[in-house]
């Protein structure tokens, strides 16, 4: 037994990227692609309180260049004695320097330098010309502070998963603007495409305290990772692998497993759109030969009441990655059995998105989903390219397939359809690829729209 409640866990992990950066002359946190370059320096005259009491020192300034190159302001972090520390910072607001770049633009940059006082300088009375190496030395940007998640909701493991088992992970790249709202969501990679709704539906609700470098809020980007974690409760027990209808057919050498593999990428055959709008239902096994890295190495379709059903259920499985099987202390290769039932209603189902079209292309009812009048771009949020089809590995043949299919309002590729391939291999790995893109949702007048669009695929050999 599982209920939504009881056996959901969502675990929300930020991952930083970029603070490495934060000391280099050349900076990738917040698209800061050019510091400040220093140009002149005015000395700063050295406290006559400190003269008379012969007393050296050195005081840390932290100061904004601004857009114009003009030390904007300054102030003093730390100081062997507070005597310094006005002077050194009238001295630092007078330097010149070339703005910082960020986004092609000048951009503001905050930066930090250690001024000393020495009574040989005092003595030397040094010219403004020529910035002294140990000073030069310690000039640099400020170091960054990455930004924080303040508030926001972590994401609900999707409905439509609940019959899968499956635990999975969303991971992604955020742009945090200087307000610290997410600006954009990169998707990366994601174990199973129904994930990827929820966890943008999240993110774009997330509030972040901004990446602060020194004293100036700037832009940034953070890696997060969503994971969804399903946890069955109750004394019924059924494994991952055999509410998805997969079975060990057999192992190298015969001998059982220490552990099983599991499924850490899944991808749903195509339903061949044909069959589909013509109601036919029907199944397919296949063997997959799954290395000891955990990839499909190999495809074999064992039988199918359909051609149809069993060239896109290889398709399918040619993506998926499992957590590799073990035996003796290593991952070792093992043979799995997949049976798949492409059904209209029941176990197995299309699905409430995918009958709800069927049900307005049987009716004809098309008339608004053509890509005209929609409020913005069709903008997408997750795409991955096709597999190159292991079929054709020892040939290597270039290809081309044209795919049509529906984005649905919710923003997902939906009733993959393949118009022209140039093998029929390409078409069902073009058509798998698609069904698992996800969008913004299409809208026209404010309100979410199915959208028909056709896109071109080409195929280049693997290298």
């Amino acid at each position: 037994m599982f209920s939504k409640q009881s056996c959901i866990r969502i675990v929300v992990c930020l991952l930083l990227m970029g603070t490495a950066a934060a000391e280099e002359e050349v900076s990738t946190v917040g698209d800061l692609f050019g510091s400040p370059l220093f140009l002149s320096w005015v000395p700063p005259a050295y406290p006559k309180e400190a003269l008379t009491k012969k007393l050296q020192g050195q005081v840390l300034v932290r100061f904004i260049v601004d857009e114009t190159g003009a030390v904007a302001k300054a102030r003093a972090v730390s100081s062997s004695s507070k005597i310094f520390e006005d002077a050194a910072v009238q001295s630092v607001l007078q330097w010149r320097f070339s703005p910082g770049v960020e986004s092609g633009q000048p951009a503001a940059a905050c930066m930090d330098v250690v001024v000393p006082f020495w009574l040989r300088q005092a003595k030397a009375k040094e010219a403004a010309t020529g910035l002294p190496q140990q000073i030069r030395q310690s000039l640099g940007l400020s170091l960054l502070t990455q930004a924080a998640k303040a508030s926001g909701s972590d994401p609900e493991y999707p409905d439509s998963m609940l019959p899968r088992r499956l635990s999975g992970q969303v991971t992604t790249t955020l742009s945090i603007d200087r307000e610290g709202h997410v600006s954009t969501v990169k998707v990366l990679a994601a174990t199973h495409s129904d994930f990827v709704g929820p966890a943008l539906k999240a993110v774009d609700g997330w509030k972040f305290r901004p990446a602060v470098r020194g004293d100036l809020a700037v832009p940034t980007a953070l890696g997060a990772s969503l994971e969804f974690t399903f946890e069955e409760t109750g004394p019924v027990h059924l494994d991952a692998l055999q509410a998805n209808g997969i079975e060990i057919a057999k192992t190298e050498d015969g001998k059982a497993l220490d552990h099983l593999p599991a499924v850490l990428v899944m991808v749903e055959p195509v339903y061949p759109y044909d069959l589909l709008l013509a109601g036919i239902e029907g199944e397919a096994t296949a063997d997959l030969d799954v290395g000891a890295d955990g990839r499909v190495r190999s495809v074999t379709v064992l039988k199918a009441t359909r051609p149809e059903f069993g060239q896109a259920l290889a398709a399918a499985l040619a993506c998926w990655v499992f957590e590799p099987a073990l035996k003796g202390g290593a991952n070792v290769p093992v043979l799995l059995t997949k049976q798949q039932r492409f059904r209209l209603t029941g176990t197995g189902a299309i699905g409430q998105p995918c009958a709800r079209l069927v049900g307005r292309l049987r009716d004809k009812d098309t008339a608004d989903m053509l890509a005209r009048g929609l409020d913005a771009r069709l903008t997408p949020r997750y795409q991955v390219p096709p597999v190159y089809p292991a079929e054709l590995a020892d040939q290597k043949p270039p290809g081309q397939a044209e795919i049509a299919f529906i984005i649905d309002r919710e923003g997902r590729g939906r009733l993959a359809r393949v118009v022209s391939a140039s093998r029929e291999e390409f078409g069902w790995a073009a058509a798998t690829a698609v069904e698992r893109w996800v969008f913004n949702p299409p809208k026209r007048g404010g309100q979410p729209v199915d959208v028909r669009v056709s896109i071109p695929f080409e195929f280049k050999p693997p290298e």
